[in-house]
């Protein structure tokens, strides 16, 4: 018999899905690891089973027996976001390996799907866009138009077996141990000298990995259905957080240096509009507070390495 407290979920070795699966488990959770390999899980003894999203492998009937909903987090993002090539990557896995999921899925009579998609996928021109704004991403098209796509096609698949819905889309997530962020938090603790190009002007929405594991439980154990932004409501430059963490380190203003700005420089993504999922009650943090806690687990790292070296 199938149980609330029973799903599986891909994605489970990646930045986000390592978290939330950590904390599913000590949670109580009884999770269902779908993955290329089981070396890289960062819990022990997890059921797990063989999924990759860019093969056209089959997914093992026993795979999904006995699990009410379906967690889906695993994506490909290209290294090179201008590279053709890449971009064909990110049809086979985002949006095929999608499909072959849910077909998997129908198969043994899963009936909820939750994914992640990109809030990044808004008309850059927007303000303030809900999840019924114009889609039109200007950048990063080859990895964006995938997530886009996953979308309509999940939303095709589950209507086909009647299979419930949800679909997050993130907004900049940082605190997952890289991207610019993280990076710029890091450099700073070590006391280098952080360049900012387009002089920091390029800005997003940016969530922490913790407001968008909240999201994920939020929905995970609410009985509902549809598309939600996953953020924290406010637009910020690179060169507004950059500030922040130089306060939260305790550097100074000097290890700051802003490049030129470029002719043709990437200006970023607008706020994301978060009222419904407010509705279910998501409370994301302010920044300045999620930055500092970013801060201090980068710190805690840093040390543990030190003690062991």
């Amino acid at each position: 018999m199938a149980s609330p407290r029973t799903f599986a979920l891909t994605g489970g070795t990646g930045s986000i899905g390592s978290r939330f699966l950590a904390d599913a488990v000590s949670s109580g959770y009884s999770v269902r690891a779908l993955s290329r390999a089981p070396s890289h899980l960062p819990v022990l003894g997890v059921d797990w089973h063989q999924f990759d999203l860019s093969k056209s492998d089959e997914l093992g009937a026993d795979a999904l027996q006995d699990v009410e909903q379906v967690v889906h987090l695993a994506a490909y993002i290209p290294r090179d976001h201008n590279d053709p090539d890449e971009g064909l990557r990110c049809w086979q896995a985002n949006v095929a390996g999608t499909h072959r999921l849910i077909e998997a899925m129908g198969k043994a009579g899963v009936k909820r799907l939750i994914q992640t998609g990109s809030a990044n996928v808004y008309a850059p021109w927007l303000t303030y866009p809900d999840e019924t704004s114009c889609i039109h991403p200007q950048t990063r098209v080859f990895y964006l138009a995938s997530k886009a796509a996953q979308e309509y096609c999940a939303e095709s698949a589950c209507r086909k077996h009647n299979i419930d819905l949800v679909t997050l889309r993130l907004s900049s997530v940082f605190g997952t141990g890289g991207g610019t962020v993280d990076n710029i938090a890091r450099k700073l603790l070590d006391g280098t000298v952080v360049e900012l190009t387009n002089e920091g002007l390029f800005g997003a929405d940016f969530v922490s990995c913790d407001d968008v594991l909240a999201a994920l439980f939020l929905v995970l154990d609410n009985d509902c259905a549809g598309t939600f932004n996953v953020a924290s409501g406010e637009r910020s430059t690179i060169a507004e957080v950059a500030q922040i963490l130089v306060d939260a380190t305790g550097q100074t203003d000097e290890i700051l240096h802003f490049m030129p700005q470029e002719a043709q420089g990437d200006s970023g993504f607008p706020a994301i509009n978060i009222a419904k999922l407010r509705a279910l009650g998501y409370r994301p943090k302010a920044l300045r507070e999620s930055l500092s806690v970013l801060v201090e687990r980068l710190s805690d790292i840093k040390r543990d390495v030190k003690g062991r070296t």
